[in-house]
């Protein structure tokens, strides 16, 4: 069982158009439903997963999950995340700043609103970009969030995307609107983007960041599939939810190193109908079909590989939110490997939930030499092999190694 009860319910029709889902293409068998939360004590409540299905939507191309968790179990109070304690998220958000830049050179806008603002790191970062600042989020403990946009006054609001009304931003419309990795999470990507438009000023620039389907299927990474992503865009599947709600697509630019993200600009538009969709959207069925075998027979290769090491024998390095979805699909547990090592200090000594796997710090490595590391933080393979070796580790496994 789970370490707390929650409640889902189930999608019928395409979050995009509407359409009729019939039948799914990737069915995930208890998927595990805790990723990104840690504690002090070892978990003793294993993460019993959630069935999962994935379904691509066949008029308007949409890829979106069929079960939807209760995200007040998602993103409870022991959901860690923070982006300002992630070198790699604020280093991959001075991408996303430079679209912007790139998008409004020199323009001073009069309110700012970031959606799934996070611990306002963005905002931070557009200080000299607007006049007025507003972070939009269902996550706790606002205030000490606020403690940390040291010189920089910021609104903050407590709901929905969704539920959000002009009056929420003491009705001052906001001419600027940024979202990064939020949409993905929405239980209605539609009805969220309607209601933005309808809060925001009539000449808004909105810029959006998101994980896009073409850049996950093109690198086999079907481990990025999980619970709490929702929805999976391609270009042509946003550009269609775009045209559904009334706005007018800008420009996109892609970040394939974060989570091969897309960024999307759209502004206020016309409203169409249906019949405008774009038909060509990028990825058939069955090209995503032969793209999860190989990625499964690359995820057998690499469970043998370590299957034929004696137990205890392999470590870990990179204690990736995600980690219990690649155990997942390497089929293994922490009877196999119980020890992960991560550069970041503040995870030190702490345990994954529903999977009793504890973190240790970098500066312990030295004396581990004669292990066996599994790379474990699959969007940073480079970077850790180069640490290894500069150790003389010289017995490294690297999951999806060897894809076409």
């Amino acid at each position: 069982m789970n370490a707390r009860p929650f409640t889902y319910r189930k999608r019928t029709h395409c979050a995009v158009c509407a359409e009729k889902l019939e039948n799914s293409l990737i069915d995930f068998l208890a998927l595990p439903v805790l990723t990104g939360v840690f504690s002090k004590e070892k978990f003793e409540v294993r993460d019993s997963g959630m069935d999962q299905s994935f379904y691509l939507c066949p008029k308007c191309g949409h890829g979106q999950l069929s079960t939807i968790i209760d995200p007040n179990f998602l993103y409870n109070q022991d959901y860690g995340f923070q982006t300002s304690l992630s070198q790699t998220a604020t280093n991959e958000l001075e991408k996303f700043v430079n679209f912007l830049e790139k998008l409004s050179p020199d323009c001073v806008f009069n309110k700012v609103v970031d959606i799934g603002c996070n611990d306002l790191y963005l905002l931070k970062r557009l200080k000299n970009k607007a006049k007025s600042f507003c972070g939009v989020d269902m996550m706790k403990n606002f205030a000490d969030r606020q403690k940390r946009v040291e010189g920089l006054a910021v609104d903050l609001v407590e709901k929905k995307a969704e539920d959000l009304k002009l009056s929420d931003f003491k009705s001052e419309a906001p001419d600027l609107i940024v979202a990064t990795h939020m949409i993905e999470h929405a239980q209605e990507p539609r009805e969220v983007l309607c209601n933005l438009m309808n809060c925001a000023s009539e000449d808004a620039l909105f810029v959006f960041e998101f994980p896009c389907l073409e850049e996950m299927t093109k690198a086999y990474r079907f481990d990025r599939i999980f619970h709490q992503h929702l929805q999976y865009f391609s270009l042509e599947s946003f550009k269609n939810l775009l045209i559904l709600v009334g706005a007018e697509y800008i420009d996109h630019c892609y970040n394939p190193s974060h989570w091969g993200s897309l960024m999307v600009a759209f502004r206020k538009g016309r409203k169409t109908s249906l019949i405008d969709i774009i038909a060509d959207h990028g990825d058939t069925e069955k090209e995503i079909k032969e793209k999860y075998f190989i990625f499964k027979r690359e995820m057998k290769k690499t469970s043998c590989e370590i299957e034929a090491k004696e137990k205890k024998s392999i470590v870990g390095y990179g204690a990736t939110n995600m980690l219990p979805i690649l155990f997942y699909h390497l089929g293994i547990n922490d009877n196999v490997l119980d020890l992960v090592f991560d550069d970041d200090i503040m995870k030190n000594n702490l345990y994954f939930q529903g999977l009793g796997v504890r973190i240790s710090n970098v500066s312990q490595l030295d004396q581990l030499c004669s292990k066996t590391f599994l790379i474990t933080a699959l969007d940073h393979v480079d970077v850790i092999v180069k640490k290894l070796l500069n150790l003389s580790a010289d017995k490294i496994i690297i999951p999806l190694q060897n894809l076409p």
